[in-house]
């Protein structure tokens, strides 16, 4: 049965579905190439785009099933190193920009990896004491991974503020804790393990 046949059975009507509006003229193509008039319908009866509609969205996609904000990772290894929102951290009024800058590129280390303070610096032509003030001010830990950063020597460094001769202090125990969980491990006296854990790979982009 022909289009202009089925039109003359069933009365038209324009729909105003917004879903129907959105795939309007895909429909009006798919149906115009299969018709033997050569003139495109002006008009289509509700079961035809009811039928379309089934044919081009088998599935329809779901509101709630895209991921607007994905996990930040490295770029090179694909890790997923932090959750945060980079919503809820461009958001928060305390936080300049040269900290936001900071806290991103913390997000590109690995899980399992460590890097430094000189590292950090490096990559933001920045010194490692203003990289250390945006760490000790981090208000994201540990979501925001500065216990990955340590000094260039490999010592443990200071977390949070708190800077004494490992292992002691509260926040130095919580660091340690905290890399020794991914599989970071230091010696009794605070001091890297393994030199093979120390990653340089920060990208900054433009």
């Amino acid at each position: 049965m022909s289009i202009s046949q089925i039109q003359s059975r069933h009365p038209t009507q324009t729909l105003k579905s917004p879903l129907i509006g959105h795939f309007d003229s895909t429909l009006k193509a798919s149906i115009t190439s299969t018709s033997t008039s050569t003139t495109q319908p002006t008009s289509i009866t509700p079961h035809i785009y009811i039928y379309k509609i089934a044919h081009i969205l088998k599935k329809p996609p779901s509101p709630f099933s895209t991921h607007y904000l994905p996990q930040p990772t490295n770029s090179s290894s694909k890790t997923p190193s932090s959750p945060t929102n980079p919503l809820k951290m461009a958001s928060t009024p305390t936080i300049t920009t040269y900290q936001t800058r900071v806290y991103s590129l913390l997000q590109q280390i690995p899980r399992g990896k460590v890097s430094t303070y000189a590292a950090l610096s490096r990559a933001l032509n920045s010194s490692p004491r203003a990289v250390g003030g945006a760490l000790r001010r981090n208000p994201f830990a540990p979501e925001i991974p500065c216990h990955r950063i340590i000094s260039a020597n490999g010592y443990i460094g200071g977390f949070q503020g708190d800077w004494r001769d490992a292992p002691s202090g509260i926040n130095c125990k919580k660091k340690l804790e905290l890399l020794a969980g991914e599989g970071v491990e230091f010696d009794d006296k605070g001091v890297l393990v393994d030199r093979a854990r120390l990653w340089d790979g920060f990208v900054v982009s433009e």
